[in-house]
């Protein structure tokens, strides 16, 4: 059986409804785990399906047809920000989440200050977010971590993905995960797919319909399948070649 070396237990346990259970301790730590042996693992993933079943149902403040159309956006943006905050781990201030938005468990997931996700946002990992986020039609394997940091900007039809399996057929059916993740300040370009383990750098720029397997250093411009450096990135705080 193949070797998987254990990541180091994290923080994880304090979030908002995460089980302390020895799969789930397993689950974030990088090492071989099965949802099927957790009682409570399974019962955390009903549980999200059926609040994003909720969440992405008509929104009966839309139904309020005389409600002035910026009271109309703050009641929703209101609404769904309350409702976040009963399922998701850690969640900062003013998330703008657009429905439809899909998660596995929620306790697996931290938002920082002024997320904002676009239409079409679907969570499939063990998520770590920071603030100032800009999201579009987002799937994350939801098991192992992903750190977002802030004012990250991500396209439509992006997937990160921390769930492996072994090569070997002995062992492939256990499951395991390495970490994802995007510093702050970065642009996921449309169609865009991460994979387990990746960094990708403070700033970087991930081209349209990229497959990033390999960490992306900070500052840099890559696209392509699989993605490559083509370019570093001007300096975040320079227009035109002056200081802003």
């Amino acid at each position: 059986m193949s070797q998987h070396p254990p990541g180091s237990y994290s923080s994880s346990q304090t979030r908002t409804g995460a089980p302390n259970t020895e799969e789930y301790r397993k689950m974030i730590s990088g090492v071989p785990f099965r949802v099927l042996g957790d009682i409570q693992l399974q019962a955390k993933k009903i549980k999200a399906r059926q609040f994003c079943a909720k969440y992405n149902a008509d929104d009966e403040v839309l139904k309020d047809d005389e409600m002035p159309l910026h009271e109309l956006f703050m009641a929703l943006r209101t609404e769904r920000e309350r409702l976040l905050r009963t399922i998701i781990g850690s969640i900062g201030q003013g998330p703008v989440i657009e429905p439809p938005f899909n998660f596995q468990y929620g306790f697996n997931i931290v938002m920082g200050d002024s997320v904002y996700a676009n239409v079409k946002l679907v969570y499939l990992v063990h998520t770590l977010f920071l603030s100032g986020i800009w999201f579009s039609h987002l799937r994350i394997m939801d098991s192992g971590e992903v750190t977002i940091g802030d004012r990250v900007l991500i396209g439509p039809n992006v997937t990160i993905v921390t769930e492996l399996h072994d090569k070997d057929i002995s062992s492939r059916g256990d499951v395991y995960t390495r970490p994802v993740t995007i510093e702050e300040d970065c642009w996921i370009g449309v169609g865009t797919t991460i994979l387990p383990g990746v960094t990708i750098g403070k700033g970087s720029v991930i081209g349209a319909g990229s497959v990033v397997t390999r960490s992306i250093p900070p500052f840099s411009v890559a696209w392509g399948d699989p993605a490559r450096v083509v370019e570093p990135v001007k300096d975040v705080h320079t227009v035109n070649g002056k200081a802003k």
